[in-house]
């Protein structure tokens, strides 16, 4: 039996299917599922937590990290300027620093954010061993006037700006700095301050060297009084100023001083008081005062002389670093117990300076004298000098100053028991050193060297001395 087999066309299976949409969402979700779990499986633990992988997007301390040393400074600079000072700090504390002067510059970084967050001893002892160092950067200096005169210290504040204005290599920087220091006078009428030194010197009394003088051809011996003798001195002295502003170029002022010395021999112990008055007119450029003066000294005790006279000083800026200055000093001295000894004394001097930079000057000068004694012609004398010196500032906080002196001077008439009448030559050598960075409970150190040779055809006036000053100053 056949059978049939009927085919039947089946019948179609119904579906469901998703939205063209719908699929592009999904697979979308799916690839970013696999982006972020393949690598995720695959990454250490540190790698997880972005200390040695990469990602797609770095974050900003990886970025950080890529950049050369000149570019994290220019990124920490970024922060601060925008007032991010935690973000600064942050990456200044975890940065290392050391191509060249990226260092320094780093460490004037630190000064800004320590003085912006208020922490200004910090601030200023950071930038004083930056340039204890590094003398010649100027932005660290005008950096640290600024600290200088938050803190109240205007005295510092004005040092460091006048070197930076002597140094100045155009006009206008100059003015800037001169405003400056103006602002800062202003601000500080009343000025007091003071020093202690000790200076031991091999002649402490300016006594003669030999022991014998030719007197009308006769050999006379010389007392011990007026032979040299050495000692250690002590010196102390208070000075106090005052100044009025008139207005921008006039200022009034008025100063006064103390210093006594004592040394080993009573005989020797001065005290000398002085008192000074004038009136000072000052541009970015220029600066011309005139000032009388009043002295007065008391030998171990008992009064000796006083002086009254006057002096006038101005200084010239004749282009960028290089300043001409002049002083001319006119006194009348009368002596307590010897009239017959008062003078007439006058002092003229110029002196050309160059400023290389705030840290490094040169100088030049001369100048003469003029004394007249109506009473002792033997006494009156003209005289003359020249001198050059240099003040540098050194690495490590250090300052020397080095000045030499050459002079002569020509006595009127013939000296008592002599033919002729007196002649000196004397040369003088000084040397001074500064640790910038050393202070103790606000005073500084100083210390200073000086040599002085005289040679006379007077037996008495025939000597030389070597002399030693510590001292400690402070301005209160």
């Amino acid at each position: 039996m056949a059978v049939a087999a009927t085919l039947h066309k089946p019948c179609p299976r119904r579906t469901r299917t998703l939205p063209r949409g719908s699929v592009r969402m999904l697979s979308i979700w799916v690839l970013i599922v696999l982006f972020v779990t393949i690598p995720l499986a695959l990454a250490t633990p540190g790698e997880v937590a972005g200390e040695g992988g990469s990602t797609a997007s770095p974050s900003p301390a990886a970025r950080y990290g890529d950049l050369t040393q000149a570019e994290r400074i220019q990124a920490i600079r970024g922060f601060i300027e925008r007032g991010d000072l935690d973000t600064a700090q942050l990456l200044l504390a975890n940065s290392r620093f050391d191509e060249g002067d990226l260092g320094y510059q780093a460490a004037f970084l630190q000064t800004i954010v320590l003085e912006r967050r208020g922490e200004l001893a910090e601030a200023e002892q950071l930038s004083r061993t930056i340039l204890a160092e590094r003398p010649e950067f100027d932005l660290v200096r005008m950096h640290l006037a600024r600290i200088l005169a938050r803190q109240g210290n205007a005295t510092g504040a004005t040092y460091h700006l006048r070197l930076l204005a002597e140094s100045s290599s155009d006009r206008t920087s100059r003015e800037r700095f001169e405003s400056f220091i103006d602002a800062l006078d202003a601000n500080r009428p009343f000025t007091v301050g003071g020093f202690i030194s000790f200076a031991p010197s091999t002649n402490v009394n300016n006594g003669s060297s030999g022991t014998q003088v030719m007197l009308g051809g006769l050999p006379f011996t010389i007392d011990e009084g007026g032979r040299a003798q050495s000692g250690i001195g002590v010196r102390a002295g208070l000075n106090a100023g005052y100044s009025h502003a008139l207005n921008e170029q006039f200022t009034l002022y008025t100063a006064g001083s103390a210093v006594f010395s004592d040394y080993s021999g009573k005989d020797f112990d001065t005290l000398v008081g002085d008192l000074r008055v004038g009136m000072r007119y000052r541009t970015a450029s220029r600066m011309l005062s005139a000032e009388f003066i009043a002295d007065r000294r008391w030998l171990s005790t008992t009064p000796s002389d006083y002086g009254m006279g006057g002096r006038i000083f101005g200084s010239q800026a004749l282009m960028p670093k290089l300043i001409a200055s002049g002083e001319l000093l006119f006194i009348d001295r009368t002596y307590d117990d010897i009239p017959s000894a008062a003078a007439e004394t006058v002092r003229a001097s110029g002196r050309l300076s160059y400023y290389s930079s705030a840290a490094f000057s040169v100088f030049a000068g001369a100048g003469g004298e003029w004394e007249e004694v109506d009473g002792r012609p033997h006494n009156a004398f003209d005289g003359a000098f020249v001198e050059i010196g240099t003040t540098r500032q050194f690495a490590y906080g250090i300052t020397a100053s080095l000045q030499a002196k050459v002079g002569k001077r020509d006595y009127e008439a013939d000296f008592p028991g002599m033919t002729e009448p007196r002649k000196d030559d004397y040369f003088e050598l000084r040397s001074g050193f500064v640790k910038r960075d050393w202070q103790f409970h606000g005073f500084t150190p100083q210390l200073a060297i000086s040599y002085y040779d005289q040679s006379s055809n007077v037996v008495f006036y025939d000597y030389d001395k070597l002399g030693f000053d510590i001292t400690l100053t402070k301005e209160f």
